[in-house]
């Protein structure tokens, strides 16, 4: 099989199967670029590698078999490092080009974060506190430590948690962007310490994961239903809705170097592959 993610999208959607039969509802997956592969991390305990063209397993890869199921993959382009925090709070290293897996200490820093890492700081929410943290060696979890704590004034804390928390730049500045489970998306200005809200957009749903769109300056939500929304960064306004017939949506990712996403279906181990070709009028101003 071969995939063109540059032709049109009736002849690009294109949906596959990982091994086992439950859905990504406690798993995860993340995209290689520099691999060109899709890491694969359903409830089974397992994570699986997969050719991002092809489809098919990854040749001189074998599945990988932890303790428990990988709840979240993060990623250190620096040390070419994946960190797995699996779900009874074990964490795993797994080096990309060794094709290394180390079982690491458990640690309450790194198994407390809802943030995704973001070499070399990444970022931390309690219900009133945002932490950033340098990890000087991802191998080593118990090495991290607190670089600065920002209290979030009152109005700004959330109702229940934050699902994920992700760092970017916008016009040379560095912002936070962070999704509360209830369907809250909050943005902030993070400068010299200090946080300035610069935007909310409510969801109006529960939101199961997200990812930030930096080329087309879109946030993309996933809501454990038949579509995902996309979002405009500068109006906060829902610019276009992905509807699907196969794929209840839970995980998404970024396939950067192809221009599309992944979705991930919540009840089954199926992953769905979208051509990001946003000037579609199918959707919602």
């Amino acid at each position: 099989m071969s995939l063109n993610l540059d032709s049109a999208p009736s002849s690009t959607i294109i949906s596959f199967r990982v091994q086992g039969e439950a859905g990504f509802n406690n798993g995860t997956n993340f995209y290689s670029e520099k691999y060109n592969m899709i890491i694969a991390c359903p409830p089974d305990n397992t994570v699986q590698f997969y050719n991002a063209t092809t489809l098919l397993p990854v040749e001189g890869r074998q599945t990988l078999h932890l303790d428990s199921s990988v709840l979240k993959v993060s990623h250190s382009a620096e040390t070419n490092t994946c960190l797995l925090t699996c779900e009874h709070g074990n964490v795993y290293s797994y080096h990309l080009s060794k094709d290394l897996l180390v079982k690491q200490e458990k640690s309450n820093e790194i198994l407390s974060a809802t943030a995704n890492f973001v070499n070399p700081v990444y970022y931390e929410f309690s219900s009133s506190q945002l932490s950033m943290r340098n990890v000087q060696d991802i191998r080593i979890t118990r090495s991290s430590r607190i670089l600065r704590k920002t209290t979030l004034p009152q109005e700004w804390r959330p109702e229940g948690d934050f699902i994920k928390v992700e760092n970017i730049i916008i016009n040379g500045k560095e912002h936070v962007i962070a999704a509360e489970a209830s369907g809250v998306i909050r943005i902030w200005e993070f400068s010299k310490g200090e946080m300035r809200s610069v935007k909310v957009i409510n969801a109006e749903e529960k939101i199961c994961w997200f990812i930030y769109l930096e080329k087309h300056q879109m946030i993309v939500t996933s809501h454990g239903k038949e579509y995902v929304k996309f979002w405009s960064l500068a109006s906060g306004k829902l610019k276009w809705t992905y509807y699907s017939d196969e794929i209840k949506s839970k995980d998404v990712f970024l396939m950067n170097g192809k221009n599309a996403i992944g979705i991930a279906d919540s009840q089954r181990n199926m992953v769905e592959i979208v051509p990001l070709l946003l000037n579609s009028t199918n959707g919602s101003e």
